[in-house]
Order: structure tokens, then C-alpha cells, then sequence
């Protein structure tokens, strides 16, 4: 079965489950889409444009660091930087194309039912009819309420917003 949500760091977890987690996913329903905002879909934007000027600033660094390189007819060198060029060149298209979020996108909005601590990082974990989800959580937002899922052109994206870290 297809995973009903699937969008960059969110893992669905299908084995390996508790008796608590499959109640969950056995009582879990599918929310209804509706059409985003244009806050959402502006905000959404924001954060992919974020990481795009990220990497756009990247570029000319590593470039810069080609010329080590030459002046030192170190091949291997050269290799390793144009290498890292390459990349973030592929990575720059993958972003970009993640960036084009059409104004008729559908929201969803998934409750999130308790977070894990995993290491240093806390994750949501949110339940529908084809398994756990695993949604990673940022740094300023440990504790949330709600996994916002925007679909747009083929592509899902997800945001975690709610409550604040509890004292």
C-alpha cells in the first residue's frame, strides 16, 4: 500500500507495532482535505525559498574554493570540490521544483497524538489507516499539536505547528 503521506523527513512505521499503536491506527480516520490559505501556501513557500537561498549562497563559496586548487594543479582536490558543485547544483533543482506550490493546494490538518524523544531529537507521531507516522520536530517548536499536510503539483509537504514546550 502506498503511503497516504509522504513528504520529506516523515516515516511510516507499518511493523514492529505495539498493541497501543495498532488501537490507534485502527481507529485513526483520513481528514478531509479542504484548499489552503494564502497564508499557508505563503508560509509553506517561505520555508522552501529559505533553503533554496541557502544553497544558492553555498555555490559561489565553492567555487571560490576551486582555486586552491588550480594554483596547485591538485587534481584530486579539484575532483572533490567540482564533485560538491555537482551536488548541490542537483540539490538546488530538487529544491527549486519543491518550491513550486500552486495557489489551488489542498490542506490537511493530522492531530498529533503524544511525541517521542529519539537522541536529541523529538518526534510527533501522528496515526491514520496505513500506519505510524514519524514526523521530525524543529527545534523551536519540541511539542506540537497538529501536523499541517500540503499537497500541491504531485508534491506533499508537511509542517508541525501547535503548543508551546510546557515547563
Amino acid at each position: 500500500m502506498k503511503a497516504l503521506l509522504n513528504a520529506p523527513f516523515v516515516r511510516r512505521i507499518t511493523k514492529h507495532l505495539t498493541n497501543e499503536d495498532e488501537e490507534a491506527i485502527a481507529a485513526a480516520v483520513i481528514p478531509a482535505s479542504e484548499p489552503a490559505e494564502p497564508e499557508l501556501i505563503a508560509a509553506f513557500r517561505g520555508q522552501q525559498t529559505a533553503e533554496r537561498t541557502v544553497m544558492l549562497q553555498a555555490l559561489p563559496i565553492a567555487a571560490a574554493a576551486l582555486i586552491p586548487g588550480f594554483i596547485t594543479h591538485s587534481v584530486n582536490y579539484c575532483l572533490a570540490v567540482g564533485i560538491t558543485i555537482l551536488v548541490l547544483l542537483v540539490m538546488l533543482f530538487v529544491v527549486h521544483k519543491r518550491c513550486q506550490i500552486s495557489e489551488d493546494a489542498e490542506k490537511m490538518i493530522l492531530p498529533v497524538h503524544h511525541t517521542e524523544e529519539s537522541g536529541s531529537r523529538d518526534y510527533a507521531i501522528c496515526y491514520l489507516p496505513d500506519g505510524k507516522y514519524r514526523i521530525r520536530c524543529e527545534l523551536n517548536q519540541p511539542n506540537p499539536a497538529e501536523a499541517v499536510i500540503l499537497r500541491s503539483n504531485g508534491q506533499t509537504y508537511c509542517k508541525l505547528r501547535g503548543k508551546e514546550k510546557q515547563s
